[in-house]
């Protein structure tokens, strides 16, 4: 990956790494969501939303030249990704948009329409419409292999019930009401599709495990780690509540399986990797004072570390990055990867850091807060001179 050398730099204050931000202005930038990746496979381009008190939409950046290019349109009002993250202005719909790597293409819905467009420049075009009495409800995503498109869609008039409120407390129960969710996946060449599962529960991630299954959270019962194939017929819950009450939150599809944290009320975090296919599983202590984690994607499975939070139930107050340096004699050892940072958003999702590792394994994007414009944007951590995690032994390896 190439860096235009005109991009703002800066050293952080607690690691000494440079820290490269790539987005700018008076406006929240944040990357495709965590799961999936916002950077082309040839590295040419990122691509992310940008939300002011006007609009939300999508651009992309050239990351040779800094040359941003503004790729949609949308006027749809109703945009904001209920309940999780805060009210959104028009434009496409909030936290659901998805870049397709292999045809440099981003899809996005405004209103029921998804469309497509290159990455370089607004040209869309329809690829379907979703019937009105439906509703995207997921963040989405394209297999690898770019062929596939998968989704969510509830009924629009049951989730407004459902999602009206950003109280968990009246949230949680009202997901019981739930009814004939569907999560389904739309071929982008053949226009074949397929169901992958119906369930009386919202479901609000889904993301793909090679290009024939996908990993979907979170069920009604617990938040789990529902897996299924891409012609549906079954799904399995790969790591259920243990006997101290910890479920996984976030998780990643790797090369070496499915990377995930869990844990209840947000202590007592644990961290681990499973084989999807053998349900075989290791797990290791997350520091004491870890509480509201987001696990980092290596797309290896090679280097295993974590956004830690500190936050009240009003806002996100500061955030920073540890990773696992080594197992030793069933020890954990951390070291800080990134330090402290404020974020000038409440406590939704774009004040999370969402820390992807690129595929060259130069840097980690995250969504990070900028005291020069008082708003969060995308920067990438330089992480070169970094060694991977040492210590993991895979029984399936």
């Amino acid at each position: 990956m190439i860096l235009w050398n005109g991009f703002k730099k800066e050293n952080d204050e607690e690691t000494g790494r440079t820290l490269v931000r790539i987005t700018d202005g008076n406006a929240f930038c944040y990357p495709m969501y965590f799961f999936i990746p916002s950077v082309t496979n040839d590295e040419k381009y990122i691509v992310y939303h940008r939300v002011d008190d006007k609009e939300v939409q999508i651009y992309s950046t050239e990351l040779e030249t800094g040359l941003e290019t503004k790729l949609t349109n949308a006027a749809y009002i109703d945009t904001q990704w209920r309940p999780w993250c805060s009210p959104t202005p028009p434009g496409v719909l909030d936290h659901r948009s998805v870049l397709n790597p292999v045809t440099n293409e981003v899809l996005f819905f405004d209103g029921n329409t998804l469309f497509k467009t290159p990455v370089d420049k607004s040209a869309p075009e329809v690829v379907f419409k979703l019937p009105d009495d439906r509703v995207n409800i997921s963040q989405n995503c394209v297999t690898p292999d770019g062929k596939w498109f998968a989704y969510v869609h509830h009924d629009r008039d049951i989730y407004s019930e459902i999602a009206k409120s950003r109280d968990w407390s009246i949230y949680y129960p009202s997901r019981a009401k739930s009814y004939e969710t569907i999560a389904e996946a739309y071929n982008l060449e053949t226009r074949e599709t397929h169901e992958i599962l119906r369930i009386n529960s919202p479901i609000h991630h889904i993301f793909a495990y090679g290009n024939e299954h996908f990993i979907i959270n979170h069920p009604v019962n617990e938040n789990g780690m529902i897996f299924a194939p891409l012609k549906g017929g079954w799904y399995v819950n790969l790591r259920t509540k243990d006997k101290l009450g910890r479920m996984p939150c976030h998780c990643h599809s790797t090369a070496r399986g499915v990377t995930y944290e869990a844990y209840q009320g947000h202590n007592n975090v644990v961290a681990g990797i499973m084989n999807p296919f053998t349900y075989d599983r290791v797990e290791f202590d997350l520091p004491k004072d870890f509480g509201y984690t987001h696990t980092g994607h290596d797309p290896e499975g090679r280097l295993f570390f974590y956004e830690n939070q500190v936050y009240n139930e009003k806002e996100t107050l500061l955030h920073n990055m540890l990773y696992l340096k080594q197992i030793e004699n069933g020890i954990p050892e951390y070291r800080i990867l990134s330090g402290h940072r404020k974020s000038y958003i409440e406590k939704a999702q774009k004040a999370h850091f969402h820390p992807r590792l690129t595929a060259d394994r130069n840097y980690v994007i995250f969504t990070g807060g900028c005291p020069e414009t008082k708003t969060n944007h995308i920067y990438m951590l330089d992480v070169r001179n970094l060694d991977e995690t040492k210590g993991i032994e895979l029984p399936w390896e």
